[in-house]
């Protein structure tokens, strides 16, 4: 923002005109808060102040919103080119303050009012470089002065002026004459010059039978070393030595009031509708000379009488300025062709002037076109965006590394699905004993023993339970840890078959070819099947 702050100052004209003005947008304005306590307009005035010393007190302060936003460029444009003519903040309200247009802010509003995003403000300004080159000065010495100059001057303090006019056109009527040596005459001479011109205020006095009363405050021209003259004391003569001098100081003709400037142009185009006005004068005031007979010859004018110099001074002062402008210029012819010729050139060198002073008006107009055009770009950011920052250099591309395949690792081998355990042929259900039936009872007779002696029978050695056969094992070790209920239904089998070889094994002896009995054990069998009723 503050870059803003300072492109906005920056904008302004750099020529030293009676004002000085800029404008400033009102988002500008309000992001300077933390330099003018909060954004307002009135206390952005010293932040201008300060950034530009030769801002003066302000002088006029103008807020134009909306549609009538350009007209503070506008105005701040005229006021550096100096466009404005007599009292110009009289004439800018006159023309740029009212409905649809700008407004002029108080100093109690300015302070409390915060700058607004949708307006343009113009700040005009008292220009401290401005100078006022109202006077000319020339330093004369005495012996200079001394001289009779045409045998009108007389060597007079009073007489030498009116030389010094004739030889400077741009000297007008004396303001001021002072006396002293000649070191402070040309310092003085120098300081008027160049506009550093100081005034002292003396109080005027009147004398009322003896006492003076004060009648009030004047403003006299002061010049350090220098005494001013009297006008008993101008009337006496030059001293004829070049240790003192005498400082004449004259109004400047080219210095316009209106404009506070000097303008050499407009002084030659006022001396020219001058000398033209003289011209036509002449030319209209002319007498053709009367017709003369036949045969007699016409008369030649008579010869003007030469007014005398010398004697009477006031004679020789009244005529000093013609008899100079006389051995400078030729005397104009009388004729009318002549008149009428010197005319038409006075015509062509106004035309001329016309035109040259046209062509700085459209030079100047191009210049304003020129600056509008650049403020416009300067004010569609709105806000002086700031400076970008400098693009930070490149990082260097880090090489690729190069790529490194890495191998798959290998898939472990699928695990063989274990063996399914096939099952066990179920054993088959033995037969259900037959019902024995009862014994018809048999009565005993007595002294018979109720039961035959029974001879003891052969012991049966009932054979072992064979192991479990190799399939049981086999399928028991490939059966997984986990898989408990079969095991307990294959030693369940085992138990029935082992049951089933003991209570019926002839059923056994039938199934299985390969396993035979031992021989104690089929008669063991055979004598239990004999002995086993039927």
């Amino acid at each position: 923002m503050m870059r803003l702050v300072l492109l906005s100052a920056l904008l302004t004209s750099a020529s030293a005109y009676y004002r000085a003005a800029v404008d400033v947008g009102g988002d500008v304005v309000a992001g300077a808060g933390n330099l003018t306590g909060g954004g307002k307009i009135g206390t952005y005035t010293v932040l201008l102040q300060v950034l530009n010393p030769a801002y003066g007190d302000l002088k006029l302060l103008l807020e134009c919103c909306g549609d009538a936003r350009h007209y503070a460029s506008e105005i701040a444009s005229k006021i550096n080119l100096n466009m404005f003519d007599g009292d110009q903040e009289k004439s800018i309200r006159a023309q740029y303050v009212g409905d649809g247009k700008c407004k002029a802010t108080g100093p109690v509003e300015s302070i409390a009012k915060k700058g607004d995003s949708k307006c343009s403000y113009l700040y005009s300004f008292a220009n401290k470089d401005w100078k006022s080159y109202q006077y000319t000065a020339q330093c004369v010495p005495s012996d200079v002065c001394a001289v009779d100059v045409v045998g009108a001057t007389k060597g007079l303090k009073v007489a030498y002026p009116v030389v010094i006019q004739i030889l400077n056109r741009n000297a007008g009527d004396m303001a001021y004459a002072g006396f002293g040596p000649t070191s402070s005459c040309l310092e003085g001479m120098n300081q008027v010059n160049m506009a550093n011109v100081h005034f002292k205020k003396e109080e005027i006095f009147i004398n009322v039978f003896g006492k003076k009363l004060p009648t009030g405050f004047k403003e006299r021209m002061h010049v350090e070393g220098m005494r001013q003259l009297n006008v008993r004391e101008m009337f006496s003569k030059c001293e004829n030595t070049s240790a003192t001098g005498i400082l004449y100081v004259f109004k400047n003709k080219f210095w316009r009031d209106p404009q506070h400037a000097m303008n050499i142009t407009d002084f030659d185009l006022e001396l020219e509708m001058a000398r033209r006005k003289k011209d036509l004068d002449e030319l209209m005031n002319y007498k053709l000379p009367e017709p003369t007979k036949k045969g007699e010859e016409p008369k030649a004018p008579e010869p003007k009488a030469e007014k005398p110099q010398g004697l009477d001074l006031a004679k020789a002062i009244g005529t000093l300025g013609a008899n100079v402008g006389s051995t400078l210029e030729k005397e104009k012819s009388s004729k009318v062709e002549d008149i009428q010729d010197d005319l038409d050139q006075v015509e062509k060198k106004l035309e001329e002037k016309q035109e040259a002073a046209k062509e700085k008006l459209e030079e100047e107009k191009k210049k304003l076109e020129e600056y509008e055009v650049e403020k416009a770009k300067a004010a569609k950011v709105e806000v002086p965006e700031a400076p970008k920052p400098p693009k930070a250099p490149k990082a260097p591309e880090v090489p690729e590394l190069p790529k490194v395949e890495v191998p798959e690792v290998p898939k472990p081998p699928k695990a063989p699905k274990a063996p399914e355990v096939p099952e066990l042929p179920k054993a088959p259900k033995a037969p259900e004993v037959p019902e024995v039936p009862e014994l018809p009872k048999v009565e005993v007779p007595e002294g018979v023993p109720a039961t035959p002696v029974v001879q003891d029978l052969p012991k049966a050695e009932v054979p072992e339970v064979p192991p479990a056969s190799e399939e049981r094992e086999e399928a028991t070790k490939k059966a997984p840890v986990s898989s408990a209920e079969k095991a307990a239904e294959i030693a369940k089998r085992e138990r029935e078959q082992i049951s089933q070889e003991v209570l019926f094994p002839w059923e056994v002896r039938k199934n299985s070819d390969e396993e035979k009995p031992a021989p104690k054990e089929v008669s063991a069998r055979r004598m239990q099947d004999q002995h086993r009723p039927s």
